[in-house]
């Protein structure tokens, strides 16, 4: 017997699956949010479609491409697709990330981490650029006031 057909059997035993009453009256007109779920097999889709009775929509992280049986599920079920891999958006990986220009520890030579920020060797590369670049045009105004006197 096929994981489908078990489902189905189950639920007919069952009466439709086992969905407490106070979680049937708490989710009207509300919004779920779908991760790690994955709509394109028949036995999630089918425990999902029990669960979003009554909802007002909601999400559903996963990349793309998204199959057929997906696409109209979403539909059905009023889901908007977030377009992205669940390690990218929660950086499963745990790796420190620039927040400057969004490199991650893995992509660059160094990272410096402070309790509220963390900033790369090519961010802080660009800022000493930066200061010079500010430093000697600053030195050039200086110069000219001087030379002009």
């Amino acid at each position: 017997m096929g994981s489908t057909d078990y489902v189905d059997w189950i639920t007919e035993v069952m009466g439709g699956f086992a969905v407490p009453a106070f979680l049937k009256k708490y989710r009207k007109g509300k919004k779920y949010l779908f991760l790690g779920a994955d709509f394109s097999k028949d036995t999630e889709r089918m425990v999902a479609n029990e669960l979003t009775l009554d909802l007002d929509g909601g999400y559903y992280v996963k990349e793309p491409p998204l199959s057929k049986k997906e696409e109209k599920f979403l539909k059905r079920h009023n889901l908007t697709h977030i377009p992205i891999s669940l390690e990218e958006r929660f950086n499963m990986d745990n790796e420190k990330i620039c927040s400057f220009c969004g490199r991650k520890q893995s992509e660059v030579e160094k990272m410096f981490s402070t309790e509220k920020s963390t900033i790369c060797s090519e961010c802080v590369k660009t800022c000493k650029v930066l200061q010079k670049a500010n430093y000697l045009q600053e030195k050039k105004k200086l110069w000219d006031i001087l030379t002009n006197i």
